[in-house]
């Protein structure tokens, strides 16, 4: 009787691994599988495969050590490359976690085949290194033609799928020029029973679907595609002579909200998550290539239904007390909820490019940059003088590095109004400057920074031939666009419509719409004649008329009624701006719609045992 054909698996212990090495017994193989550790208890379900004791042997192997993969590759016709980690936390070093394990450890595998005259090497890529493509046609399906855009990646901080992507291209052209038989399987997000004691990553995405958590899910497409399935078409590319080049295997593809819906139809006991924000979609993938060979897979109800009875079985979907379920961070990387609005704006899917950036690294500033003909800076939080000052100073070198020609910065009325030498009664206009000194005397540090930045802004914007304009905007309130952060200033208006323990000064404020903001950064920026600061406040009113304002249109909110009259006023002109023709809106206006806002987002709703606080920036101010 002639022996078993010899084929080798590397990862061996894992999700899909397992199921291939049982699939690969079954029907007769003699199976060499790597691990790192062969006695950890976490592969000895490996033992207990059917067939396991007479045609399973286990290799002590790590793919980034050549040597360690040789005698589990010599003497075997075919290799299946599977050992690839999926990280499920924050990646602390992407170079050592996943780009080296995958790009070298395929490297390795790659050259050990050749080495070994294997006749044919069948590498498990990811849907990640087809899908994120944002060039790619939407109304298109993405077939094996398609390949995710690496820059794109890096810029998002998706190592894992720029990991993917260059494994899967470097396995693809070393056989190419080595004449290594190689074939490609791109899967997406795998389902299933576990044969493993662990629960892999993808299992844990599935897990919190389930069981729900504090982590918000975009309402985005996912392709899906059972473990067993998976296992069937590598075994297939292995066994059918003319497969060839790069398989998507992605038979269904669902949304969230009707992932939910389904789940809740089948197992109405369980929570499952309801935070789920709508996004743009993309277009979806086809796996017809694979399914022309004679792939045949299951239907997703099946998969899921196996993959549930498995997890009760396991006790994954119980509780654990104090321990919430997380959703797995590589499907919390690809965009924070808080920002995923922006992908849902009119026009954002051809017009609108995120990138992964921060104002204290130039590095990351030029790369967004880069081709712009203008930016605008608003960017800064108002805690910290780091990200005002030397954020600003990054933007402004960035921008000259890249060759930009116009740049508008955002500064504050807070730059402009706190000056004890103004003349009383005489307006604030551009040409007053809050005083730094008094700024430093009076401990009002978010002040001296906005008045630092600015100043610097417009030295540099002079001395190195860059056209710089600038905004001091007054208390900006209006609706949201962002659903999950409320900003400061809206906190602000929060607390006078609802009240709380907190003492107001009872100011001027100079007020403005975010509408009429945004209007009138984009007319600075197309006029050319636009020019050095503008101040950006409408209304001027102290707390006790705003609030006997809002009193007569909204009479069912209580109101703060701490209030302490300073003899403190500030009266600013936005003259020059309106003589640019800026047009805002009235006051009442704005505050309708803010209203109208906090209304429909639940924010004016009381929550049990906590009140309302006034931000902690305009209590020191208050204080002063």
């Amino acid at each position: 009787m002639a022996p078993p054909p010899r084929v080798c698996v590397t990862g061996g212990g894992g999700f899909i691994a397992s199921w291939l090495v049982k699939l690969l017994l079954s029907r007769g193989y003699a199976v060499r599988a790597t691990l790192r550790d062969p006695g950890n208890p976490k592969n000895a379900h490996l033992k207990e495969l059917d067939k396991a004791p007479e045609n399973l042997r286990l290799f002590k192997g790590d793919v980034l050590e050549y040597d360690t993969l040789t005698p589990a590759v010599e003497g075997c016709e075919g290799v299946f490359h599977l050992a690839t980690p999926v990280p499920e936390d924050k990646m602390v070093d992407p170079e050592s976690e996943v780009l080296d394990p995958a790009v070298k450890g395929t490297l390795n595998v790659l050259k050990v085949c050749s080495a070994a005259k294997v006749q044919k090497l069948v590498v498990v890529s990811s849907n990640a290194a087809v899908d994120f493509n944002p060039t790619w046609p939407q109304d298109t399906l993405k077939d094996e033609s398609c390949w995710s855009d690496k820059e794109f990646c890096k810029e998002n901080g998706d190592w894992y799928s720029v990991a993917k992507i260059m494994a899967e291209q470097a396995a693809l052209e070393y056989a190419d020029k080595n004449g290594l038989n190689v074939v490609t399987l791109c899967p997406p997000l795998v389902f299933g029973p576990l044969l493993q004691p662990v629960v892999n990553t993808s299992s844990k995405f599935l897990i919190y679907v389930i069981k729900g958590g504090p982590d918000v899910m975009n309402n985005k497409l996912w392709h899906i595609v059972d473990v067993r399935d998976v296992a069937d078409a590598l075994l297939l590319l292995y066994e059918k002579k003319e497969s060839s080049g790069r398989y998507i295997c992605s038979p269904n593809h669902i949304r969230t909200k009707d992932l939910v819906a389904l789940l809740k139809k089948l197992y109405p006991q369980y929570n499952c998550v309801n935070n789920i924000l709508d996004v743009d979609q993309k277009a979806s993938l086809t796996c017809q290539k694979l399914m022309d060979l004679g792939w045949e897979p299951r239907t997703l109800e099946e998969t899921l239904a196996d993959s549930v009875e498995c997890y009760e079985k396991a006790g994954a979907l119980q509780d654990v007390p104090g321990h919430p379920c997380r959703l797995p961070h590589l499907f919390r990387l690809a965009r924070d909820p808080k920002n995923a609005i922006l992908t849902q704006l009119d026009g954002a899917s051809g017009n609108l490019r995120l990138f992964k950036a921060d104002v204290l690294d130039c590095g990351t500033l030029a790369a967004a940059f880069a081709g712009c003909e203008g930016v605008f800076h608003p960017a800064t939080p108002k805690e910290l003088m780091d990200p005002t000052v030397k954020g600003t100073k990054n933007v402004l070198e960035a921008c000259s590095a890249t060759n930009v020609q116009k740049l508008i910065v955002v500064s504050s009325v807070a730059a402009s109004c706190f000056d004890p030498n103004w003349p009383e009664g005489k307006l604030k206009d551009e040409s007053c400057w809050t005083d730094k000194e008094f700024c430093k005397d009076t401990q009002n540090w978010y002040s001296l920074a906005k008045t630092e930045a600015e100043e610097m802004a417009l030295e540099y914007g002079k001395k190195n031939g860059l056209h710089v304009v600038t905004f001091c905007p007054g208390l900006v309130v209006g609706p949201l666009l962002q659903h999950v952060a409320v900003n400061t200033s809206s906190k602000v208006l929060l607390y006078i419509i609802k009240g709380g323990p907190d003492t107001l000064s009872n100011k001027f404020w100079p007020l403005v719409d975010v509408r009429d903001l945004a209007d009138a950064m984009l007319l600075a920026y197309e006029k050319s004649e636009s020019s050095g600061r503008y101040i950006c406040s409408l209304d001027q009113m102290d707390i006790k008329d705003l609030v006997s304002l809002m009193k007569s249109m909204f009479p069912n909110y209580n109101y703060t009624d701490k209030m302490v009259d300073v003899d403190y006023k500030v009266y600013t002109t936005s003259d020059k701006l309106k003589n640019l023709g800026w047009q805002p809106r009235k006051l009442e206006e704005t505050l309708a719609d803010s209203v109208e806002y906090f209304e429909k987002a639940g924010l004016l709703q009381d929550a049990d045992g906590k009140p309302c606080r006034l931000p902690y920036f305009y209590r020191v101010n208050a204080e002063e």
